[in-house]
């Protein structure tokens, strides 16, 4: 017989009495709480770019002629300081305040429609400029935002050319194309600023075409307005010609006629010609007579009858131009002296008459002789 110590019977647990419905099933384990991520800070977190927006482009309204008028001339100002700040003194900073400013001037209206597209496209190589200096992608942004503000006003620049407005819209979005392609780089990539500007120099990134992109000349320029914007608004305010439609009036003084002493004048100053033309045949005959008086002795008889009958026609030659030429001389400075003396008691016929409009000031001189 064995004996089993520290033994215990076990007996067996009554089963529960059973009602007929199925036994209780054990619920699983609730599940573990969920992993917080830790809070994002400026290096984990995700980098949004900027949307961006058409620039405006706009500029003063509710200007009259007057004002019009002014404010052309104050954008156009602080159009060629930019142009200088840029191109003479490499200052992108300054050129860019003064082409903001000349925006903000300019009417918004449409006959400055080109003027405005030029300072656009003139801020747009500013932009470039900067951010090629400092490498900040503000300057990008703003870059594609007055290019797709060009585009929408290109209606109001070309509006009658639909074939010259799909050429300069196809221009700017080659340019925006390129932004694009360089923001998305530049924002995603790996590495400093520096190397990053360095890879856009080097035209590593896919967005850079061949050649570095740059606006048509013709479309940076100034385009002064064509009409001024004065004649309309005086003629409708007050009924007055515009300055510039006007004439010079120059008031003709009444023809008074030759002055006294203008015809003996004339006859005396004939006759004194002829007087001394005369004079002047006397002279060369009386040189002909003298030769005519030195015989040469181996002359035969004929030749020496010759020589006199020359002489004798010098005499006379000489005989009559130096009385006829003599007589009219006289007569005419005869004539002469008595004309003067006549036009000397009459009043001076010289006249100066002013000549004055609204934008000229001068005067007409008219004199008789």
């Amino acid at each position: 017989m064995a004996l089993v110590l520290g033994a215990q019977p076990v007996s067996a647990a009554p089963e529960p009495e059973s009602d007929g419905a199925p036994a209780p099933v054990d619920a699983p384990p609730p599940p573990p709480p969920p992993i917080e991520p830790p809070p994002a800070t400026a290096a984990t977190a995700p980098r949004v770019a900027p949307e961006v927006t058409p620039a405006p482009l706009t500029g003063a309204s509710r200007l009259d002629a007057n004002g019009l008028v002014e404010a052309e001339q104050q954008a156009y100002g602080l159009y060629m300081d930019g142009v200088h700040a840029l191109d003479d003194a490499a200052d992108p900073d300054l050129a860019i305040d003064k082409w903001e400013q000349a925006l903000r001037t300019l009417p918004d209206e449409r006959p400055y429609a080109l003027s405005r597209g030029a300072l656009a496209l003139r801020l747009v190589t500013a932009h470039q400029v900067r951010f090629f200096r400092d490498g900040d992608l503000d300057d990008l942004r703003r870059e594609k935002s007055l290019l797709l503000g060009y585009q929408e006003r290109l209606v109001d620049m070309v509006p009658t050319d639909a074939e010259a407005r799909s050429s300069r819209h196809s221009t700017m979005q080659t340019r925006i194309d390129e932004i694009d392609g360089e923001l998305s780089r530049l924002e995603d990539d790996q590495g400093t600023t520096e190397e990053q500007l360095g890879k856009s120099l080097r035209g590593e990134y896919a967005a850079r075409g061949a050649e570095t992109w740059r606006p048509d000349p013709s479309d940076m320029g100034w385009h002064p307005r064509a009409d001024d914007p004065r004649k309309h608004a005086s003629q409708a305010h007050d009924g007055e010609v515009a300055p510039e439609e006007t004439t010079p009036e120059i008031v003709e003084p009444t023809d008074p006629g030759p002055r006294p002493g203008t015809g003996r004048l004339v006859v005396g100053a004939v006759l004194t010609g002829a007087g001394l033309g005369g004079l002047g045949v006397g002279a060369v005959g009386l040189v002909q007579a003298n030769r005519a008086n030195t015989f040469d002795p181996e002359q035969d008889p004929q030749q020496r009858r010759m020589q006199i009958g020359e002489g004798e026609r010098a005499n006379g030659l000489a005989l009559g131009g130096l009385i006829g030429g003599g007589v009219l001389t006289v007569v005419g400075l005869a004539v002469l002296i008595s004309g003067a003396r006549k036009r000397s008691k009459s009043p001076s016929r010289a006249a100066l008459t002013p000549a004055v409009t609204p934008t000229h000031l001068g005067a007409s001189l008219r004199a008789t002789f």
